[in-house]
């Protein structure tokens, strides 16, 4: 049992680092996220002044990239080819959908504050003359 290292004497203190370490290094091994992250993909970094049409040209080839790593190997030999076509067409529609409804909600807000704005603009100009 790890004690709290604010309370422990030097000996104690290095004790207790070093379960700690072991513990690290015991999970480190066993989970392989070492490997996990060598493999990520090496995502393109937005640039500070980068255009708007440069961020979405960018953000798009990173989703590309996030989600080809998603596809490993070893689930094309266990579920077969097909399976992993499906598990990617179905993840592009769900991406699809949150954008459309995204879109959607925008365009909502627009209209709202819009006829918000102008409603406003028309009661203002009645109380004015």
């Amino acid at each position: 049992m790890l004690k709290t290292l604010a309370n422990c004497r030097p000996t104690e203190f290095l004790s207790q680092t070093v379960k700690i370490k072991n513990s690290v290094a015991k999970w480190l091994t066993e989970t392989d996220i070492r490997n996990i992250r060598r493999k990520m993909p090496n995502l393109e970094i937005i640039p500070e002044g980068a255009t708007e049409d440069e961020k979405a040209s960018i953000s798009k080839r990173n989703e590309y990239l996030i989600l080809i790593e998603t596809i490993r190997l070893d689930f094309v030999e266990m579920f077969g080819r097909n399976y992993v076509i499906e598990h990617c067409i179905n993840e592009f529609n769900k991406k699809q959908i949150e954008k459309s409804y995204q879109i959607y909600v925008t365009d909502a807000l627009q209209a709202i504050a819009e006829n918000t704005t102008h409603l406003l603009e028309i009661s203002y100009n009645l109380m004015g003359k």
